[in-house]
């Protein structure tokens, strides 16, 4: 009775174990949370000249993003051509798109778009109420 409750118990930890390794495999690597912009690099390669468009004309850029780093970007540091900072009060976040290269030189591709999201998570995610 002792061996099955203890096989039962480790057969728990290790569901528990591979459901939060699941949950991180799946985590999306475009997240708007607080006001700010994260990037993950979910690939075992590093990544060169990323850029970030937001909305189309606002940008931010990084010279290198490390495997399964993050980069962290507050919104109001996007600017657009003519030098105006993203404002998240006045315009919502409609799509972001990530560009960048791997080592080797491929390109590397990641879009995000708010359609995918319901308004409420959107607003929620940049911090307004």
């Amino acid at each position: 009775m002792r061996r099955s409750r203890s096989a039962a118990a480790a057969a728990a930890v290790l569901w528990i174990a591979a459901a939060c390794a699941a949950c991180r495999a799946t985590r999306d690597p475009i997240r708007v949370h607080e006001g700010t912009l994260e990037i993950e690099n979910q690939t075992d390669q590093p990544w060169r000249e990323v850029t970030v468009t937001m909305n189309a004309y606002y940008v931010a850029k990084a010279s290198a993003l490390e495997p399964h780093a993050r980069l962290d970007a507050p919104l109001g540091n996007f600017m657009n051509g003519w030098g105006q900072h993203f404002d998240g009060r006045r315009e919502p976040i409609r799509t972001i798109v990530v560009r960048a290269t791997t080592a080797s030189g491929d390109p590397i591709e990641l879009t995000w778009s708010s359609q995918e999201k319901s308004l409420a998570e959107q607003l929620r995610s940049t911090g307004k109420k």
